[in-house]
């Protein structure tokens, strides 16, 4: 299609995006409930998307474009187009964010055609307020030249309108120049690269301080997978999806990651005589395990969520990020119990949650002994709470409706672009290609074993997955490549299904 940016400014009109209007003059996008507050990285990639209306632009051509760069991260493209569609799904009525901005798998994004019009200037102001007469400076509001004779005026009125209008111009050029000069400064401090972070270790010193973990752990975790601007190495590990969020001195994904992170982080956690807990955050850099910033951070354990949030904060300023916007209300973990494999999920109301509750019980109800019912009521739950669920959200909600039993259903659901939004995981690819065997799909089997395959790179050493494709018996070796992965990973929940999904995966190369 053409360029519909083009197209309304040329015609003085707006650009009618599903049930919003973009006004490409004032550069303002609005809803029926008011104006629609962009990033300036948002904005030039809206107006990107509306330039090639119906034409995928890939990642390259968005970072050349926007970035005027060749060397970042395609990352920094899908956290932003990311953050677009979180930003516009509170605004839009009928319309999925994913089905605005479409993903189009190896080619990039596009915004459809059916979706996008050029109307005339349109207002969400009421009827009965009367119009203002537009400025006649502005381009697309100039009147059409008139040759009626004028009226005689006074001379003095003709020399005041003529010094008017010197100092309107002159207020005029100083704005604009002062606009551009602020849109530069944003767009310079609102550009870095993401940060790439590993959640590693923690030391607890004493017993008492051990109870905390698994609140200090999950609040820390969510808080950086929250924050767009943190790429989360334990992602890229098969033991982020195989371990609960315990007390033990490790995050899920930490364990043999060689990704190549730029910080690790660490803990020291303990409980002093006052009742309070301290916490010791060591930053070290991956290139030389040096530590590269520290802090030491106390709290009593009913205010953690505000201790993590005010670390996660300096983490954004030692690293010149801009602040993160999760709200600390939304790290409490005040419905967790002293057991949590022991909760009872019916007492658990979604609408009750905070988002890190929400993502913690669906990762616990993964690893729990729990009837298809119970997994299919809270995932029915949270898509109420969550109808357009972040990437992460709906992986593990794929997950639980593969636990269901709903396998045709989880391979849908693992197959949406949701998932190519985050880093490559063995084990989702594992699972992916397990679920396309069974429904008979074998292209798509061998395409996620390959995948799965060079995924483990993440944990074992590259050559020995090249290795691997030599073996004699390609079965064999990937059944014994797979158990030492997994026994790599220490202690995870639902072993007996872990190994029976890595045989299946092994024994369909037959």
């Amino acid at each position: 299609m053409s360029n519909i940016l083009s197209l309304a400014r040329s015609s003085c009109g707006q650009i009618k995006i599903a049930n919003l209007i973009y006004d490409p003059t004032s550069k303002v996008l609005s809803s029926e409930a008011g104006d629609i507050e962009l990033e300036p990285r948002s904005l030039e990639l809206l107006e990107m998307l509306l330039s090639h209306v119906g034409e995928p632009i890939s990642n390259d051509q968005i970072i050349e474009e926007i970035w005027n760069s060749k060397y970042i991260s395609k990352n920094v493209v899908t956290n932003r187009v990311s953050t677009l569609r979180t930003l516009l799904k509170d605004h839009l009525t009928d319309t999925d964010p994913t089905k605005l901005i479409v993903t189009y798998p190896k080619k990039g994004y596009f915004i459809p055609t059916n979706l996008v019009s050029v109307v005339e200037n349109e207002s969400w102001a009421p009827e009965d307020v009367p119009e203002v007469e537009e400025s006649p400076i502005l381009e697309c509001t100039t009147p059409a030249h008139s040759f009626a004779p004028a009226k005689s005026k006074p001379q003095w009125l003709l020399w005041g309108t003529l010094f008017g209008l010197v100092i309107l111009m002159v207020s005029i050029g100083l704005g604009v120049f002062t606009l551009k000069t602020q849109k530069a400064a944003t767009n310079g401090s609102l550009f870095v690269p993401q940060v790439q972070l590993l959640l590693n270790k923690i030391q607890c010193r004493d017993d008492q301080a051990k109870q905390y973990l698994i609140p200090i752990k999950s609040m820390i975790l969510r808080s950086q997978s929250a924050y767009q601007y943190t790429e989360l190495a334990n992602l890229q590990s098969p033991g982020y999806f195989l371990q609960r969020i315990d007390s033990s001195c490790r995050w899920p994904g930490s364990l043999n990651n060689s990704s190549q992170a730029d910080f690790k982080l660490s803990l020291n956690v303990w409980k002093a005589e006052d009742s309070e807990l301290h916490v010791e955050a060591l930053l070290y850099r991956a290139s030389s395990n040096k530590v590269a910033w520290r802090n030491i951070y106390s709290a009593t354990p009913d205010e953690l969520h505000l201790l993590v949030h005010q670390m996660t904060q300096d983490f954004a300023d030692y690293f010149q990020l801009p602040k993160p916007v999760l709200p600390p209300e939304q790290l409490l973990m005040s419905n967790l119990t002293e057991q949590p494999e022991n909760t009872v999920w019916s007492n658990l109301k979604a609408e009750m949650l905070s988002d890190n509750e929400i993502y913690f019980f669906s990762r616990e109800l993964l690893f729990s002994d729990v009837t298809s019912n119970e997994v299919e009521n809270w995932v029915a739950k949270i898509k109420r709470v969550r109808p357009v669920p972040e990437p992460e959200l709906h992986i593990w909600l794929a997950l639980l409706t593969y636990k269901s039993g709903q396998v045709e259903r989880s391979l849908e659901m693992l197959n949406r672009e949701y998932v190519t939004e985050l880093a490559d995981n063995a084990i989702i690819y594992l699972l992916k290609a397990n679920l396309s065997a069974k429904v008979g799909d074998t292209a798509h089997y061998q395409s996620n074993y390959l995948r799965s395959m060079s995924a483990l790179t993440t944990v074992v050493s590259p050559q020995k997955v090249l290795d691997h494709y030599r073996h004699p018996s390609m079965s064999q070796s990937c059944l014994s490549l797979w158990q030492e992965v997994i026994a790599s990973q220490s202690e995870h929940a639902n072993r007996a299904a872990i190994i029976d999904n890595i045989t299946q995966f092994c024994q369909f190369l037959k």
